[in-house]
């Protein structure tokens, strides 16, 4: 398994990749694509061609903070340490490339897979969202 920024030619690989773990979300894989740039990354786990993993983050340099919006391990490749593999390199770069002082993340409380993961990379609950309603 290979870690690297997505490759253009991925693009397509990702975008239905995003869509099927997360299909109805604030970002679809089409806005992720576009929106990269230096302060939004998307890393990927690549074998043999085949994306097995991503994370997607933004950066806000001037005030330190970082935040993962996405982290996502095809069905098939998951319990491989994949998704932990993919956190330690978000933020070994956010930390050092960006010299972020603060990363922040959303994640569902039934989510318990998710938390588990963030809470073994080092994440603590700072704060609980009582409600959300989307327009």
């Amino acid at each position: 398994m290979h870690l690297k920024e997505l490759p253009s030619e991925e693009h397509k690989q990702f975008i239905a990749l995003h869509d099927e773990l997360f299909p109805q979300t604030y970002y679809d894989g089409n806005e992720i694509v576009k929106r990269l740039n230096n302060d939004r990354k998307v890393i990927v786990a690549l074998e043999k061609g085949t994306i097995q993993g991503y994370v997607y983050f933004e950066t806000n340099p001037i005030f330190g903070e970082g935040c993962i919006e996405y982290i996502g391990v095809s069905p098939s490749h998951r319990k491989k340490g994949i998704g932990r593999t993919l956190i330690k390199a978000a933020l070994y770069q956010l930390f050092t490339e960006f010299s972020i002082n603060e990363i922040q993340l959303c994640v569902s409380i039934i989510n318990l897979k998710a938390i588990n993961l963030y809470t073994s990379a080092g994440f603590v609950e700072k704060y609980k969202l009582i409600s959300y309603r989307s327009n």
